[in-house]
Protein backbone atom coordinates (compact mmCIF):
# COMPACT_ATOMS: atom_id res chain seq x y z
CA UNK A 1 0.00 0.00 0.00
CA UNK A 2 1.46 3.35 -0.96
CA UNK A 3 0.47 6.91 -0.15
CA UNK A 4 1.93 9.85 -1.98
CA UNK A 5 1.35 13.46 -1.04
CA UNK A 6 -0.65 12.45 2.01
CA UNK A 7 -0.78 15.20 4.61
CA UNK A 8 -0.74 12.84 7.62
CA UNK A 9 2.12 10.69 6.34
CA UNK A 10 4.29 13.67 5.33
CA UNK A 11 3.59 15.31 8.70
CA UNK A 12 4.66 12.15 10.51
CA UNK A 13 7.81 11.90 8.39
CA UNK A 14 8.79 15.46 9.29
CA UNK A 15 8.04 14.91 12.99
CA UNK A 16 9.94 11.60 13.07
CA UNK A 17 12.90 13.29 11.37
CA UNK A 18 12.86 15.93 14.12
CA UNK A 19 12.79 13.18 16.75
CA UNK A 20 15.85 11.54 15.16
CA UNK A 21 17.61 14.89 15.02
CA UNK A 22 16.97 15.46 18.74
CA UNK A 23 17.96 11.88 19.61
CA UNK A 24 21.31 12.46 17.93
CA UNK A 25 21.99 15.42 20.23
CA UNK A 26 23.76 14.05 23.27
CA UNK A 27 23.61 15.26 26.84
CA UNK A 28 20.03 16.43 27.13
CA UNK A 29 17.62 15.15 29.73
CA UNK A 30 14.65 13.14 28.39
CA UNK A 31 12.14 15.79 29.50
CA UNK A 32 14.15 18.52 27.78
CA UNK A 33 14.23 16.52 24.54
CA UNK A 34 10.48 16.04 24.76
CA UNK A 35 9.80 19.71 25.54
CA UNK A 36 12.03 20.85 22.65
CA UNK A 37 10.18 18.53 20.30
CA UNK A 38 6.75 19.60 21.53
CA UNK A 39 7.42 23.33 21.17
CA UNK A 40 8.48 22.72 17.56
CA UNK A 41 5.66 20.24 16.93
CA UNK A 42 2.93 22.53 18.30
CA UNK A 43 4.10 25.39 16.07
CA UNK A 44 4.16 23.32 12.89
CA UNK A 45 1.55 20.55 13.02
CA UNK A 46 -1.98 19.45 13.60
CA UNK A 47 -1.51 17.53 16.86
CA UNK A 48 -1.73 13.75 16.68
CA UNK A 49 -1.71 11.99 20.05
CA UNK A 50 0.04 9.03 18.44
CA UNK A 51 3.05 11.19 17.50
CA UNK A 52 3.12 12.97 20.87
CA UNK A 53 3.08 9.64 22.67
CA UNK A 54 5.74 8.14 20.41
CA UNK A 55 8.02 11.10 21.14
CA UNK A 56 7.44 10.80 24.89
CA UNK A 57 8.08 7.06 24.94
CA UNK A 58 11.23 7.32 22.82
CA UNK A 59 12.76 10.28 24.64
CA UNK A 60 12.03 8.72 28.04
CA UNK A 61 13.49 5.36 26.96
CA UNK A 62 10.43 3.39 28.12
CA UNK A 63 10.73 -0.40 27.87
CA UNK A 64 9.60 -1.94 24.56
CA UNK A 65 10.08 1.42 22.85
CA UNK A 66 12.24 1.54 19.77
CA UNK A 67 13.97 4.33 17.91
CA UNK A 68 13.34 4.52 14.18
CA UNK A 69 15.43 1.79 12.54
CA UNK A 70 18.88 2.97 11.52
CA UNK A 71 18.47 6.33 13.24
CA UNK A 72 22.06 6.29 14.46
CA UNK A 73 23.50 5.08 11.15
CA UNK A 74 26.31 6.90 9.37
CA UNK A 75 24.44 6.26 6.12
CA UNK A 76 21.90 8.98 5.32
CA UNK A 77 19.67 6.70 3.19
CA UNK A 78 19.45 4.17 6.04
CA UNK A 79 18.39 6.94 8.43
CA UNK A 80 15.70 8.16 6.01
CA UNK A 81 14.34 4.64 5.39
CA UNK A 82 13.98 4.15 9.15
CA UNK A 83 12.19 7.48 9.49
CA UNK A 84 9.81 6.62 6.65
CA UNK A 85 9.08 3.20 8.16
CA UNK A 86 8.33 4.66 11.59
CA UNK A 87 6.25 7.47 10.08
CA UNK A 88 4.14 4.89 8.25
CA UNK A 89 3.58 2.94 11.49
CA UNK A 90 2.47 6.08 13.31
CA UNK A 91 0.31 7.15 10.37
CA UNK A 92 -1.47 3.79 10.50
CA UNK A 93 -2.46 4.56 14.10
CA UNK A 94 -3.46 8.11 13.16
CA UNK A 95 -5.69 6.93 10.31
CA UNK A 96 -7.34 4.36 12.58
CA UNK A 97 -7.87 6.89 15.36
CA UNK A 98 -9.75 9.13 12.93
CA UNK A 99 -12.14 6.23 12.30
CA UNK A 100 -12.32 5.39 15.99
CA UNK A 101 -13.42 8.94 16.73
CA UNK A 102 -16.56 8.34 14.64
CA UNK A 103 -17.53 4.96 16.09
CA UNK A 104 -21.19 4.43 16.79
CA UNK A 105 -23.19 1.79 18.56
CA UNK A 106 -23.29 -0.18 15.29
CA UNK A 107 -19.94 0.71 13.70
CA UNK A 108 -16.71 -0.34 15.41
CA UNK A 109 -13.21 -0.14 14.03
CA UNK A 110 -10.55 -2.57 15.22
CA UNK A 111 -6.81 -2.04 15.18
CA UNK A 112 -4.68 -5.11 14.63
CA UNK A 113 -0.90 -5.20 14.71
CA UNK A 114 1.99 -7.38 15.72
CA UNK A 115 4.26 -4.35 16.01
CA UNK A 116 5.37 -3.84 19.63
CA UNK A 117 5.88 -0.08 19.21
CA UNK A 118 2.41 0.40 17.75
CA UNK A 119 0.98 -1.55 20.68
CA UNK A 120 2.84 0.71 23.12
CA UNK A 121 1.42 3.82 21.50
CA UNK A 122 -2.14 2.47 21.37
CA UNK A 123 -2.25 1.38 25.01
CA UNK A 124 -1.05 4.82 26.09
CA UNK A 125 -3.47 6.95 24.04
CA UNK A 126 -6.75 5.06 24.25
CA UNK A 127 -9.33 5.66 25.48
CA UNK A 128 -9.21 9.30 24.31
CA UNK A 129 -7.76 11.65 26.91
CA UNK A 130 -5.53 9.00 28.48
CA UNK A 131 -2.32 10.39 26.98
CA UNK A 132 -2.40 13.46 29.22
CA UNK A 133 -2.18 11.25 32.31
CA UNK A 134 0.40 9.01 30.69
CA UNK A 135 2.70 11.98 30.03
CA UNK A 136 2.53 12.93 33.71
CA UNK A 137 3.45 9.40 34.72
CA UNK A 138 6.34 9.20 32.23
CA UNK A 139 7.87 12.55 33.12
CA UNK A 140 8.08 13.59 36.75
CA UNK A 141 8.98 17.18 35.88
CA UNK A 142 5.35 18.28 35.97
CA UNK A 143 6.19 21.98 36.13
CA UNK A 144 7.84 21.79 32.69
CA UNK A 145 4.82 19.95 31.28
CA UNK A 146 2.50 22.56 32.79
CA UNK A 147 4.58 25.39 31.27
CA UNK A 148 4.45 23.64 27.89
CA UNK A 149 0.68 23.29 28.09
CA UNK A 150 0.10 26.88 29.15
CA UNK A 151 2.32 28.32 26.43
CA UNK A 152 1.39 26.09 23.46
CA UNK A 153 -1.95 24.38 24.09
CA UNK A 154 -5.44 25.13 25.35
CA UNK A 155 -6.35 28.79 24.85
CA UNK A 156 -2.73 29.59 23.84
CA UNK A 157 -2.84 27.17 20.89
CA UNK A 158 -2.13 28.76 17.51
CA UNK A 159 -3.16 26.19 14.95
CA UNK A 160 -1.11 26.00 11.77
CA UNK A 161 -2.74 25.59 8.34
CA UNK A 162 -5.78 27.72 9.17
CA UNK A 163 -7.59 28.79 6.00
CA UNK A 164 -5.34 26.75 3.70
CA UNK A 165 -6.62 24.38 1.08
CA UNK A 166 -5.26 20.83 0.97
CA UNK A 167 -2.67 21.57 -1.76
CA UNK A 168 -1.18 24.47 0.23
CA UNK A 169 -1.10 22.38 3.41
CA UNK A 170 0.72 19.58 1.61
CA UNK A 171 3.17 22.03 0.02
CA UNK A 172 3.94 23.63 3.40
CA UNK A 173 4.40 20.33 5.23
CA UNK A 174 6.50 18.91 2.36
CA UNK A 175 8.81 21.93 2.58
CA UNK A 176 9.16 21.38 6.33
CA UNK A 177 9.87 17.66 5.86
CA UNK A 178 12.47 18.38 3.18
CA UNK A 179 14.08 20.95 5.49
CA UNK A 180 14.26 18.35 8.28
CA UNK A 181 15.83 15.84 5.88
CA UNK A 182 18.41 18.44 4.78
CA UNK A 183 19.28 19.16 8.42
CA UNK A 184 19.65 15.46 9.10
CA UNK A 185 21.85 15.00 6.04
CA UNK A 186 24.34 17.50 7.43
CA UNK A 187 24.20 15.88 10.88
CA UNK A 188 24.74 12.38 9.48
CA UNK A 189 27.52 13.59 7.17
CA UNK A 190 29.40 15.69 9.72
CA UNK A 191 28.97 13.70 12.91
CA UNK A 192 27.48 10.49 14.16
CA UNK A 193 27.01 10.92 17.90
CA UNK A 194 25.56 8.05 19.86
CA UNK A 195 21.90 8.07 20.70
CA UNK A 196 21.53 8.90 24.35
Amino acid sequence: YELKDDFVLISNEAATAKIVQILRMPYKKPIDKFIEFMYWYADNFVIAESMVMYAALVFAGINNTSYPKGSNSKDYETVIKGIQNQAWDISYITFWSQLYYYETEYNHFLFATDDIMQKQIIIHIFPPGKSYHTLYSIFKEHKKLDELYLSKFGSARKRPFQGMNEDKKIAQITTLRDSMYADLKSIVKDTSPRLI
